[in-house]
């Protein structure tokens, strides 16, 4: 009993001077964090938007808005915004609380349902924020010792729920099947090797429906023949396809004909084609029911506001009642590539899907050369400006140097032009027109 009160090391036999003691305090000087990169920088307040122009600090005249991922252009829609307004009247604002402990309300309940009566799953379960749904989904089925096959483009939402979820991971490279077969049968050789057995732990192919980082869509028919041969899950992220692939807008599985019962877990976004806020996933009775208690997301973050819940489900109702909007987006993508396409040599190529309204521009190999990673974002910047001085707002796409891709290359830079329904003909054409014409007037 006398050890407790005994000193684990006797006292100097001196006493410490503040000099001494200060450098033992802090034996070297704290790490200053790395500068942050111009690029990197807000310059500017958010704009304001009205139906398809956008009022931006330091233009005069409204910009036609090419930057926003309101792919079916209900966001502006002034029914939605009655919506919203009845409903803040009726819930008030917040919900108070995750929705475990008291904040759940019917029309979280009723967005869960009315999502999985469209995709024709037995449930759903909707999280507040799109991102956070596709991290927790993969996380609550996705622990240390189980197997990731993940495709290299993903965005950074998959990459942080496989860093969080612990799991071994490999990497294959975007959209190419050969090379996904290839690491299934050398797991199914270190499985032989190490006499490992196949059913002792859980294992996923993850990947995007339609890649926000490349704007093309995941080889769907032959990922699902791949995960039956090798006995695979798969995590489906249709964030970005949902509301945009397909006939009726059901996503990738629609649109490449698959059924939605060959993705285990199913993800789509409120935020994009819905206007509104959250993320949803579908599947199985097992698979929904799983993540209301292992669900990050769900368990410790407060619901959505109940208004933006119901505006989801007047744009849903919307979506299933006007298709026609989808095929308005589709003949604005086909003109927007055919227009590019027509007008001759350029430093800027584009590699994006016919089927996307996310097309990526990126500079031609020759006009890299040498330049570093940086330098490129900056042209893209600088050519951002000359197109928005033209009268359209782009984005450029650019992407953190910390490690949140789990060792996948770093994407390039792009400039990124994300086009909707609600968009003219003359607009896609007019903007297509400039881009080309500010790209070659910079001689990249």
């Amino acid at each position: 009993r006398s050890s407790l009160w005994k000193r684990s090391c006797p006292p100097p036999p001196f006493p410490l001077s503040r000099a001494p003691g200060a450098s033992l305090c802090c034996p070297s000087p704290p790490r200053l964090d790395p500068p942050v990169l111009h690029a990197m920088q807000f310059r500017s307040p958010s704009p304001q938007v009205n139906g398809n122009q956008l009022h931006v600090a330091g233009y005069r005249e409204p910009l036609v808005n090419f930057a926003s991922f309101d792919f079916l252009g209900l966001g502006q829609e002034e029914e939605h915004k009655e919506e919203a307004r009845l409903a803040l009247l009726h819930y008030g604002c917040g919900s108070c609380g995750p929705r475990g402990f008291y904040g759940t309300f019917d029309v979280h309940m009723k967005i869960e349902s009315e999502m999985a009566r469209f995709f024709g799953t037995d449930e759903g379960i909707m999280y507040s924020d799109a991102a956070s749904a596709v991290t927790s989904a993969i996380t609550a089925f996705a622990k240390r010792g189980d197997i990731l096959m993940v495709d290299e483009a993903c965005h950074e939402p998959i990459w942080t729920g496989v860093r969080l979820s612990r799991a071994h991971v490999y990497r294959y490279k975007h959209n190419d099947m050969r090379d996904l077969e290839l690491k299934l049968l050398q797991v199914q050789e270190e499985d032989k090797k190490l006499r490992r057995d196949a059913t002792g732990h859980r294992r996923f192919i993850v990947t995007e429906g339609l890649f926000k980082n490349c704007g093309d869509v995941c080889d769907l028919p032959a990922i699902v023949r791949l995960k039956e041969r090798f006995k695979y899950r798969l995590i489906l992220d249709d964030t970005f396809g949902f509301g945009v692939l397909g006939d009726t807008g059901r996503g990738t599985c629609e649109h490449h004909k698959v059924p939605v019962a060959s993705a285990e877990v199913l993800l789509a976004s409120l935020a994009h084609s819905l206007c509104s806020v959250g993320g949803v996933c579908v599947g199985s009775t097992e698979v929904v029911d799983h993540q209301r208690l292992s669900g990050a997301g769900y368990v410790f973050s407060a619901s959505a506001p109940p208004f933006v819940s119901s505006v989801a489900i007047k744009a849903l109702h919307l979506l299933e009642a006007k298709p026609e909007r989808i095929v308005r987006l589709r003949e604005n993508i086909q003109k927007a590539q055919n227009a590019f396409a027509g007008l001759g040599a350029c430093p800027l190529v584009n590699k994006s899907s016919a089927d996307s309204p996310i097309q990526h521009f990126s500079l031609a190999p020759e006009a890299v050369g040498q330049r570093s990673h940086q330098e490129v974002a900056a042209l893209l910047n600088r050519l951002q400006r000359e197109v928005a001085g033209k009268g359209f707002a782009t984005a450029v796409a650019l992407y953190s140097g910390l490690k949140i891709y789990n060792a996948a290359p770093l994407p390039a830079p792009t400039l990124r032009i994300t086009l909707n329904s609600r968009h003219t003909e003359t607009e896609v054409t007019n903007c297509m027109r400039t881009l080309h014409r500010a790209a070659r007037a910079m001689r990249l």
